[in-house]
């Protein structure tokens, strides 16, 4: 269109009446709105608001200017009719190789959402570690980082179980082995995390591998006395008989095949499996969950059910310092000795170390101590609940070792029966191998209850047959 044409259009517009040009405006309106139907796949979103925008404001300054009899002559116009600059005019655009444009190279912005590839895929790898943001491996991703188990002990439905026995934390006894056992390995895997951002949702494909925990957890539980029959025998002639009640236990192989956590390459400067010990997993048992089974299928047994369960170690790139020992020794030991303090109520009676492990594995958890003196029917057993260790001689030989604390003694058997809180102090003496009396002890217990003087009791150094073994804790 020439310049000449263009002038005479405009002329002609000025001619116009009120009503034509609402019909002009009108017959404007159908076709911009035909021609958005035609071009909505060719031109962005923006664009087509822009059109809009550029076409109002053009009529809306159309409206607003005065009546002209003519471009010659006639008064001088407003410039109403110049657009808005601000305004920006929309132009035609290949949406197709536009997106390709934007999603080329990190730094370009991702489907106009304000926000990199890069940002993206963090948040991806942030929802993985967390196991959020809908990250998955086709909808199977668990992370095993526990086992758990349970094993069964019959017993004779003749004898009777001790449910105390059973609730009492300090009668368990757990050991298991992982060492040559358990194998840590790697498996490649792709993890698809959807991500939502702005109302957007991206599928973000992460290469990683899963840490896998093989092998299999041998274990033995054994809980103490925790049965009674109607006699207890002697182990061998010359033997102290130690009473009706016996230990039970029960052994089991677990197998284990789990996924404890995902790693990225650069989340680890090494192989995550590389420094794995499996002498990091961690065993535990409730004795709020051991419970007897009265009627398994058998008229002749019960069972009694113990639940447990090994925490593996979940994060391999991160493990935590091992923990210092609470103890610089510990202590094990069985047997019994002869009373020989004259100014004890039970001189000359037996005094048996019932249960003794003091410091396993140098901590002071799980530590346990029971204790018990006889003489001509009466009886007065000691279970320990709190200790405090001190290790005195460990460089030569007889290794000594002093443990006090708290705990309960009771006086007695029955209704008759006096039951109270006790301080104690256990030395102990290690002499090595040898004849009765290379190991010595003494117990001395006193009621916090003065009242309760009848728990008093002084063994006097006695010596001991059995087993009393000091150990140093590195």
């Amino acid at each position: 269109m020439n310049l000449v044409n263009l002038f005479t259009m405009i002329n002609e517009l000025f001619k116009l009446e009120q009503e034509d040009l609402i019909e002009l405006k009108e017959f404007l309106e159908e076709m911009i709105v035909d021609n958005k139907e035609e071009v909505r796949t060719e031109v962005a979103a923006d664009s087509i608001r822009n059109d809009q925008v550029v076409y109002n404001q053009f009529f809306i300054n159309l409206h607003k200017c005065p009546k002209q009899s003519s471009m010659k002559g006639g008064d001088e116009k407003e410039d109403k009719t110049e657009i808005n600059k601000d305004v920006s005019i929309a132009k035609k655009i290949d949406l197709k190789n536009y997106n390709q444009e934007i999603m080329r190279g990190g730094e370009k912005m991702v489907d106009q959402i304000g926000i990199s590839e890069k940002e993206l895929e963090e948040i991806a790898k942030e929802g993985l570690s967390t196991q959020s943001n809908g990250c998955s491996n086709n909808n199977e991703f668990p992370i095993e980082d526990t086992v758990d188990f349970c094993c069964f002990i019959q017993v004779p439905a003749n004898f009777d179980i001790r449910t105390g026995a059973l609730r009492n934390p300090n009668n368990y006894r757990f050991a298991f082995n992982v060492d040559n056992k358990l194998s840590c390995c790697l498996e490649k895997d792709t993890v698809n995390c959807t991500v939502k951002v702005n109302c957007n949702e991206f599928t973000v494909p992460i290469n990683l591998y899963t840490v896998k925990m093989v092998g299999c957890i041998e274990y033995m539980i054994s809980i103490r006395n925790a049965v009674e029959g109607d006699q207890g025998g002697r182990i061998n002639p010359d033997g102290v008989q130690p009473g009706e009640r016996v230990d039970i236990s029960c052994t089991g192989s677990l197998p284990v095949n789990n996924i404890v956590g995902a790693v990225r390459a650069d989340e680890c400067d090494s192989d995550p499996c590389a420094d794995f010990n499996p002498l990091a997993v961690e065993g535990k048992i409730d004795v709020t969950d051991t419970e007897v089974i009265e009627k398994p299928g058998c008229p002749n047994v019960r069972l009694v059910k113990v639940k447990g369960q090994f925490q593996l170690p979940s994060d391999p790139c991160n493990d935590e310092p091992p923990i210092d020992p609470e103890c610089g020794c510990k202590l094990t030991g069985s047997g019994s000795a002869e009373v020989n303090n004259p100014e004890d109520d039970f001189h000359e009676g037996t005094a048996v170390i019932v249960d003794l492990d003091v410091c396993p594995n140098c901590t002071i958890e799980g530590s346990s101590l029971e204790y018990k003196v006889t003489h001509r029917g009466d009886q007065l057993n000691l279970v320990a609940e709190t200790f405090e260790i001190e290790c005195i001689e460990l460089e030569d030989r007889p290794y000594r070792m002093e443990i006090t604390g708290e705990g309960t003694a009771t006086r007695g058997t029955g209704p008759g029966a006096t039951t109270g809180s006790v301080d104690y102090e256990f030395e102990v003496w290690d002499g090595g191998e040898g004849p009765p009396g290379t190991d010595q002890f003494r117990m001395v217990i006193e009621p916090q209850n003065p009242e309760q003087d009848e728990l008093a009791h002084d063994s006097g150094v006695v010596d001991h047959r059995g087993s009393l073994t000091i150990e140093d804790c590195p």
